[in-house]
């Protein structure tokens, strides 16, 4: 009961001050569902923390989530947790394994709209980059192919 009695009082307070200035609207939240996703599928592969390291790189600027999969090892394929990453709609794929690749090959041609960086063997698309070997692989070239992808 006392706490309605000083609710009212305070809004007859308010009433009779005669203010006539506009409420001020909430600072607008920022949310991490807003931002984009890099997404790395691997199947355990050790240059898969050479890709997350490039990926940590490219998520500095702000408003960009990374995630990560690894593919448990007796997995038939890579297949069902590329779909999985499909929907999430990531930005960005970074597919690094044997399994992965080929999964992230495969489906590169299916889905133009989602850009793929491949550790590995792929063919090169408009929305596939291709590090092959060991001197390519470094996180600042991985970064930098996600870059490419995205800009």
């Amino acid at each position: 009961m006392a706490i309605a009695v000083v609710g009212g009082a305070v809004a007859v307070m308010a009433a009779r001050s005669g203010s006539r200035h506009a409420p001020v609207p909430p600072k607008p939240v920022s949310t991490v569902a807003a931002n984009k996703r890099v997404c790395l599928l691997t199947d355990g592969s050790p240059a898969a923390q050479t890709a997350w390291a490039g990926m940590q790189d490219f998520a500095k600027g702000g408003g960009i989530n990374i995630q990560r999969t690894t593919i448990p090892p007796k997995a038939p394929d890579a297949d069902a947790y590329l779909s999985g990453i499909l929907q999430q709609n990531c930005l960005v794929i970074v597919a690094v394994g044997n399994g992965p690749a080929q999964a992230a090959d495969d489906a590169a041609a299916y889905h133009p709209e989602t850009r793929f960086v491949v550790i590995g063997s792929a063919q090169r698309r408009a929305n596939t980059a291709v590090l092959t070997n060991q001197s390519e692989l470094s996180s600042l070239n991985v970064s930098a192919a996600i870059r490419k992808l995205v800009n």
